[in-house]
């Protein structure tokens, strides 16, 4: 397992305080998110830091080897004083190097507007967050309140970030570089969408 834990810096998860900033949760991948016990549990163990349930708009990877990825999964909970039964929708976006990532402070939160004045016209505000089109896969779950996996794979080429880096449908993630897993539902993006707080672990990653 260490050469595992040694691909990957810690996760960070963005998440909307329903204020005025994004802020952000970092796990250590092999305390709180990836273990032997975590895996044959689908818990903690007993003094571990364990994955706030929030309502993550982006869960991000970075990534610190080179690898050629043909499936990824995570297991997610929704909190149990919260909604159960809701369908999850996940966008990936790859991202070459921290320089091309977005801002977090130019990220759409829920109380940020959609439009502002310009003279006598209300004009679209662009944000940072990546358009849907750019997604290099996606996929949805039906959330509950007990850990139940999303998988991921079918990785699609995309020349946005000006090189091709994706090939036989497996994402190659380059050494100091990011994978944001957006939570559709949390997204100011799509308001129509039942927002969601959940917690998350089991990060697993096939490799070839």
């Amino acid at each position: 397992m260490d050469d595992y834990y040694a691909s990957f810096g810690d996760i960070i998860g963005f998440y909307d305080d329903g204020a005025t900033e994004m802020h952000l949760n970092e796990y250590n991948l092999e305390d709180s998110i990836t273990n032997e016990y975590t895996m044959e549990f689908l818990d903690w163990e007993d003094g571990a830091e364990t994955v706030e349930f929030k309502q993550y708009v982006y869960i991000v990877i970075p990534f610190k080897r080179d690898l050629k990825i043909e499936e990824l999964a995570l297991y997610v909970q929704s909190d149990p004083n919260g909604a159960s039964n809701v369908e999850l929708e996940f966008s990936l976006f790859y991202f070459k190097d921290e320089s091309s990532c977005p801002s977090r402070d130019d990220l759409k939160l829920y109380s940020d507007p959609d439009t502002k004045k310009e003279g006598d016209k209300d004009v679209v505000i662009e944000y940072a967050d990546p358009k849907k089109d750019n997604r290099i896969t996606y996929s949805t779950m039906t959330v509950n309140h007990v850990f139940d996996s999303i998988v991921f794979s079918n990785f699609h080429q995309t020349l946005d970030i000006g090189e091709s880096y994706v090939s036989d449908n497996c994402l190659l993630a380059k050494n100091g570089s990011y994978l944001y897993m957006r939570v559709e539902n949390n997204s100011a993006l799509n308001r129509n969408m039942t927002p969601v707080s959940i917690s998350f672990i089991n990060l697993l990653v096939r490799a070839i």
